[in-house]
């Protein structure tokens, strides 16, 4: 609607326009209730008479909820800051706002070890992508912001992961169910950087 109400972003393939995610939006008027960062897009919606903070992962596609009860009850305004650090939230009709701290990826990641500095210059942090444990995603120590998504974890349950060659190699351990509830786990070996 002209003067705002409830919108739909929609996040598409470039190149073959494959639908990836979705995520709602409330748009009061002009303002913009939508930001992306680095592998992430941010959204205030309206659910009943609360309003949401979500963030819409950009590797794995999901929703997460990161505020269910965002101070700002009208002209919501969200402002990313330019290292993807923080998240700036605010409504014009009130004072104050309020400071989200993003430096740590959100709480719905699970840690699994490090990645020695190697050809990288730093050590990275290693953590899945989610609390299903799915992924695999490389975190900088020095300014803890997303280094990389690893092709290599996609869509495995990881449980462990850890450097070899000084940084040049890595491994991870990750689990799949198998038939009579019995879990297979597989260790694999990746070389990096060729």
């Amino acid at each position: 609607p002209e003067r705002g109400g409830r919108r739909m972003l929609v996040l598409r393939d470039a190149m073959t326009g494959k639908q990836l995610g979705t995520a709602n939006s409330y748009v009061s008027h002009r303002n913009r209730s939508h930001v992306f960062g680095l592998d992430s897009v941010f959204t205030v919606a309206r659910k009943q008479s609360a309003w949401h903070l979500h963030r819409l992962d950009l590797v794995d596609w999901q929703n997460y909820v990161i505020d269910d009860d965002v101070r700002g009850k009208h002209f919501v305004d969200l402002f990313l800051s330019p290292s993807a650090r923080y998240l700036l939230e605010g409504d014009f009709e009130d004072d104050g706002a309020v400071l989200y701290h993003l430096a740590d990826g959100g709480a719905h990641k699970l840690p699994v070890g490090f990645l020695a500095a190697g050809q990288f210059g730093e050590e990275l942090a290693l953590t899945t992508s989610d609390t299903s444990r799915l992924g695999l995603r490389a975190w900088s120590t020095k300014t803890g912001e997303l280094f990389a998504a690893l092709p290599c974890g996609k869509g495995k349950r990881i449980t462990q992961a850890g450097s070899l060659l000084g940084g040049k190699a890595m491994w991870f351990q990750w689990w799949v169910a198998a038939k009579g509830n019995t879990i297979v786990r597989h260790l694999e070996v990746v070389v990096l950087g060729r």
